[in-house]
């Protein structure tokens, strides 16, 4: 599933866009009536994760 795989379902299901506070790829999606963060999507280096290759990913 791609990001806006993931924003597309949100905005159908929640009616939310997703938010970029720290002006970078980060993302944060956050309830409508109370603002806390139901979702957030960062990128997260490979070897963060255990992960082989080099690079990041979502």
């Amino acid at each position: 599933m791609t990001r806006q795989e993931v924003f597309s379902w949100c905005k159908q299901q929640y009616n939310t866009e997703p938010e970029y506070p720290w002006n970078d790829w980060n993302v944060v999606l956050r309830h409508t009536d109370n603002q806390k963060w139901y979702g957030l999507i960062m990128e997260v280096g490979r070897d963060k994760l255990g992960l082989p290759g080099d690079g990041e990913v979502d």
